[in-house]
């Protein structure tokens, strides 16, 4: 429709539901904050930002149901929220009530960790600005990284640029997982020529002194680049070695 925001209707449960099962599958900070009362959806292959608002996030599924149901607002209810098949839903009708039996408000519990990791987070990414701006160059469709760069900030800050350039490419990290995020590090350290594979078809190439992310990318001398002529001195006379002269 050309809309420059979308208003949607996840409450306090669609929060704190997510968050824990962010926590069994591992996540990290991101994956800890849950969602956001505004965040930014990035549509790459034509460049597009829509604003997510969330303004119901902070009440819960019962209070809007009984709010709806007080005002004579209709409602539909999808019946697959109520499918076993989803990991979500037995977090929701399994898990959760289980949970209340160690902490009644285990709800909220959940959203007080999702609201301080979203304020660890916001920092985060204020460092994350910084950095990209000296590390970071954004090629069509691909990001290049400046590896002397990227190894002079913090280990942490290393794996969100790397997060953030796969969301640049991709729109949404979502896809990565921590396994993803720390074989992204290693490669920081790893010879030129080296390549990983990553979700929606993305490739990480080492070349000298950077890496690459992107599509499709093509294989490049992994030597620094030769200008002019460049004189080379050889000793004169005989060198022995093990398999005869030289």
């Amino acid at each position: 429709t050309g809309a420059a925001a979308v208003a949607l209707g996840h409450t306090a449960d669609d929060q704190a539901e997510p968050v824990l099962l962010h926590i069994l599958r591992g996540a990290g900070l991101h994956g800890l904050r849950g969602m956001e009362p505004l965040s930014t959806l990035r549509l790459p292959q034509d460049g597009v930002e829509v604003t997510l608002a969330r303004p119901l996030l902070d009440v819960t599924r019962e209070e809007t149901r009984a709010f709806c149901q007080q005002e004579g607002v209709s409602f539909r209810d999808d019946t697959t929220n109520r499918s076993m098949r989803f990991a979500r839903n037995r977090v929701r009708f399994v898990l959760m009530p289980s949970l209340t039996a160690y902490n009644p408000r285990v709800r909220e519990a959940l959203l007080r960790l999702a609201r301080a990791a979203g304020r660890d987070v916001a920092y985060l990414e204020s460092q994350v600005d910084v950095a990209w701006r000296e590390a970071v160059v954004t090629e069509g469709d691909a990001v290049t990284l400046d590896t002397a760069a990227l190894v002079s900030h913090a280990p942490l800050v290393q794996r969100l640029l790397m997060r953030r350039a796969y969301e640049t490419l991709t729109g949404s990290a979502a896809a990565l997982t921590e396994r993803h995020l720390e074989a992204m590090a290693v490669m920081l350290g790893a010879p030129p020529g080296k390549r990983l594979h990553f979700p929606k078809g993305l490739v990480l190439l080492t070349e000298y002194g950077r890496v690459r992310l992107g599509r499709g990318l093509a294989e490049t001398c992994p030597l620094p680049p030769l200008q002019n002529r460049l004189p080379i001195r050889i000793e004169a006379g005989e060198k022995k070695y093990a398999g005869g002269h030289v």
